[in-house]
C-alpha cells in the first residue's frame, strides 16, 4: 500500500513432515483454472441468470434423477439407487455433489468407472468437448447425495458447461 508492503506471511506446512512453509517457497500451484470458471460462473449469478440452489438439471437436463453408487460387484456390474437430492449449482462450486475425479479418484470403483465411460479428466490431447466429457459424467453415478459431504471432482468442468448452456457462448 502506497509503494509498501504491509503484510507478507508464510502460513500451513511445506510437507508432510511439518516443516514450516517459507515466503521464499517455490511450489506448483494446480487446479487454477477451476478458480477462473468459478469466477465466470459467478459472474452469471451477477447478472440473475440463476440462484446457487438451482438444479443443475434445468440447464443440463441429463443430470436429472442423480443415482449414487450403492454396490460394485466382482464382474463390474453396479448397482445404484436414486439419490436423496438433485445436484445444484452451490454443490457443483463447493465440491459436494457427490461427482468424482476419475484418474486421480481416491475410490477405485471410480478410476474404473470413469475410464469405461471415456471420461475426460486432467490433461489429453484428444479433440473432446467440454459438453461431450460432461455428458458422460451425467451418466455415471454419485459417490453420495448430494450435499452430504466433500469429494473433490469434475462438479466445477460441469460448471464450465453450465457456462455455456446458461449465456451460449463457448467457456
Amino acid at each position: 500500500r502506497h509503494g509498501k508492503i504491509v503484510f507478507h506471511r508464510a502460513y500451513g506446512t511445506a510437507n508432510a513432515e511439518g516443516d514450516p512453509l517459507r515466503k521464499d517457497h517455490i511450489f506448483r500451484i494446480a487446479s487454477q483454472s477451476k478458480a477462473i470458471t468459478s469466477t465466470a460462473l459467478m459472474l452469471l449469478w451477477e447478472e440473475a441468470t440463476f440462484k446457487l440452489d438451482d438444479p443443475v438439471s434445468k440447464f443440463i437436463p441429463e443430470f436429472a434423477d442423480p443415482v449414487v453408487l450403492d454396490t460394485m460387484y466382482e464382474d463390474g456390474t453396479i448397482g445404484v439407487r436414486p439419490a436423496k437430492r438433485p445436484i445444484t449449482i452451490r454443490h457443483l462450486l463447493t465440491h459436494t455433489s457427490g461427482l468424482g475425479y476419475g484418474v486421480i479418484d481416491g475410490d477405485p470403483r471410480f478410476r474404473k468407472l470413469y475410464g469405461d465411460a471415456g471420461v475426460t479428466d486432467l490433461f489429453t490431447t484428444e479433440p473432446v468437448t467440454i459438453k461431450e466429457s460432461v455428458l458422460k459424467l451425467a451418466k455415471l453415478p454419485l459417490h453420495h447425495d448430494p450435499g452430504d459431504a466433500f469429494t473433490y471432482s469434475e462438479g466445477i468442468d460441469v460448471a464450465g458447461y453450465l457456462i455455456e448452456a446458461i449465456s451460449g457462448m463457448p467457456l
